[in-house]
């Protein structure tokens, strides 16, 4: 990932984002074995932490709400799975 965001990229971030939400790296790692396991897709955890943020605020959707989450990337290798699995102790 990139070491730091642009000046670009923060003013995009203000004037659209509602929230930003973060994650903890072992909550990523969760989801995006969840993600693998039952959606049979492959993401980094840069893209899973979306799943992760999104269930941590479940409780602020209503019935209804239509929810989108953008996964994309699979700039991961097996080996870094496991590594992940084992440092986080999934």
């Amino acid at each position: 990932g990139a070491p730091f965001a642009t000046e670009r990229t923060m003013a995009a971030a203000r004037d659209f984002l509602e929230e930003i939400v973060l994650v903890p790296d072992a909550d990523a790692v969760r989801e995006l074995l969840w993600v693998l396991q039952n959606g049979r897709v492959l993401l980094e955890p840069a893209a899973s932490c979306t799943v992760a943020a999104a269930l941590a605020r479940k409780d602020s959707f209503k019935p209804g709400d239509r929810v989108a989450l953008v996964l994309c990337g699979s700039n991961v290798a097996l080996e870094d799975i496991e590594s992940w699995r084992q440092q986080f102790g999934l």
